[in-house]
């Protein structure tokens, strides 16, 4: 059976309580303090397996719950409040992130030729109703 301590996630849980058990007590030694917490760890940790759903490919995947954190220290995805991850925007080409992008590009542009106009003329108010049109596209 593999040990807990050998994921990256519980090696910086460890290390933050080596940490912590130490600002307690400056005293203690930290090797020791490491020997309990290891002990703790192995027989304390729990990790039941979870499947992973891919909505965007329909894979579906088993894992442990600390094989998942490891996955999201190496990966740091984008972590929505239900469980779901999303690849961050270097990452991958995201379509709603483009048409954003887009839309506030052509906005500017029609703002600034918008604004060579008097707030009275018709021209002025084409390009704002124009401009009304990109926003609700």
């Amino acid at each position: 059976m593999k040990s807990y301590l050998d994921s990256d996630y519980i090696k910086k849980y460890r290390k933050r309580m080596i940490y912590s058990m130490k600002q307690i007590n400056p005293s203690w030694a930290e090797d020791q303090i490491g020997e309990i917490v290891d002990k703790m760890i192995e027989k304390e940790v729990q990790n039941p397996k979870v499947t992973m759903d891919n909505n965007f490919t329909g894979e579906q995947k088993e894992a442990s719950l600390i094989s998942v954190f490891d996955w999201t220290m190496k990966t740091q995805p984008i972590m929505a409040g239900n469980g779901t991850f999303y690849k961050n925007q270097y990452q991958a080409i995201n379509p709603t992130a483009t048409m954003l992008m887009n839309m506030l590009k052509n906005r500017k542009a029609i703002k600034k030729k918008m604004f060579q106009f008097p707030e009275s003329s018709e021209e002025y108010k084409d390009l704002d109703r124009g401009l009304i049109l990109i926003l609700a596209t």
